[in-house]
Protein backbone atom coordinates (compact mmCIF):
# COMPACT_ATOMS: atom_id res chain seq x y z
CA UNK A 1 0.00 0.00 0.00
CA UNK A 2 1.43 3.33 -1.06
CA UNK A 3 1.41 6.02 1.60
CA UNK A 4 0.75 9.55 0.42
CA UNK A 5 2.83 12.00 2.38
CA UNK A 6 1.43 15.43 3.12
CA UNK A 7 3.66 18.49 2.85
CA UNK A 8 1.61 21.63 3.27
CA UNK A 9 2.96 24.99 2.24
CA UNK A 10 2.87 27.71 4.92
CA UNK A 11 -0.03 29.37 3.07
CA UNK A 12 -2.02 26.11 2.97
CA UNK A 13 -1.30 25.45 6.62
CA UNK A 14 -2.48 28.94 7.57
CA UNK A 15 -5.66 28.46 5.50
CA UNK A 16 -6.42 25.13 7.16
CA UNK A 17 -5.72 26.52 10.63
CA UNK A 18 -8.18 29.35 10.02
CA UNK A 19 -10.83 26.81 8.95
CA UNK A 20 -10.32 24.88 12.18
CA UNK A 21 -10.25 27.88 14.51
CA UNK A 22 -12.80 30.31 13.10
CA UNK A 23 -15.51 30.84 10.54
CA UNK A 24 -18.50 28.81 9.50
CA UNK A 25 -17.68 25.60 7.69
CA UNK A 26 -19.47 22.31 7.37
CA UNK A 27 -18.45 19.43 9.61
CA UNK A 28 -16.99 17.63 6.58
CA UNK A 29 -14.67 20.51 5.71
CA UNK A 30 -13.69 20.95 9.36
CA UNK A 31 -12.76 17.26 9.72
CA UNK A 32 -10.89 17.20 6.41
CA UNK A 33 -8.86 20.24 7.47
CA UNK A 34 -7.99 18.53 10.76
CA UNK A 35 -6.92 15.36 8.91
CA UNK A 36 -4.58 17.31 6.65
CA UNK A 37 -3.09 19.33 9.51
CA UNK A 38 -2.39 16.21 11.57
CA UNK A 39 -1.02 14.37 8.52
CA UNK A 40 1.32 17.30 7.93
CA UNK A 41 2.77 16.61 11.40
CA UNK A 42 3.63 13.09 10.17
CA UNK A 43 1.08 11.29 12.35
CA UNK A 44 0.01 7.84 11.18
CA UNK A 45 -3.47 7.21 9.81
CA UNK A 46 -4.46 5.09 12.81
CA UNK A 47 -3.47 7.84 15.27
CA UNK A 48 -5.33 10.52 13.31
CA UNK A 49 -8.38 8.27 13.06
CA UNK A 50 -8.36 7.71 16.80
CA UNK A 51 -8.11 11.46 17.50
CA UNK A 52 -10.94 12.32 15.11
CA UNK A 53 -13.08 9.23 15.75
CA UNK A 54 -13.16 8.02 12.16
CA UNK A 55 -11.54 5.12 10.31
CA UNK A 56 -7.96 4.88 9.10
CA UNK A 57 -9.31 4.25 5.58
CA UNK A 58 -11.13 7.59 5.73
CA UNK A 59 -7.89 9.34 6.65
CA UNK A 60 -5.99 7.52 3.90
CA UNK A 61 -8.58 8.58 1.33
CA UNK A 62 -8.02 12.26 2.12
CA UNK A 63 -4.26 11.92 2.09
CA UNK A 64 -4.58 10.46 -1.40
CA UNK A 65 -7.17 13.03 -2.45
CA UNK A 66 -4.93 15.93 -1.38
CA UNK A 67 -1.84 14.53 -3.08
CA UNK A 68 -3.63 13.82 -6.37
CA UNK A 69 -6.08 16.70 -6.85
CA UNK A 70 -4.95 19.48 -4.52
CA UNK A 71 -6.17 21.30 -1.44
CA UNK A 72 -9.39 22.97 -2.62
CA UNK A 73 -10.79 19.82 -4.23
CA UNK A 74 -9.73 17.74 -1.23
CA UNK A 75 -11.60 20.00 1.20
CA UNK A 76 -14.74 20.75 -0.77
CA UNK A 77 -17.02 18.35 -2.61
CA UNK A 78 -17.58 18.82 -6.33
CA UNK A 79 -20.95 20.28 -7.33
CA UNK A 80 -23.61 17.69 -7.99
CA UNK A 81 -25.93 17.72 -10.96
CA UNK A 82 -29.70 17.69 -10.68
CA UNK A 83 -32.15 19.35 -8.35
CA UNK A 84 -30.93 20.27 -4.87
Amino acid sequence: MKIHTISLTPKEEKNLSSIVTKGKHSARVFQRAQILLKANRRLKDEVIAEHLECTAQHVGRFRKRYSTIGLERALYDAPRSGNP
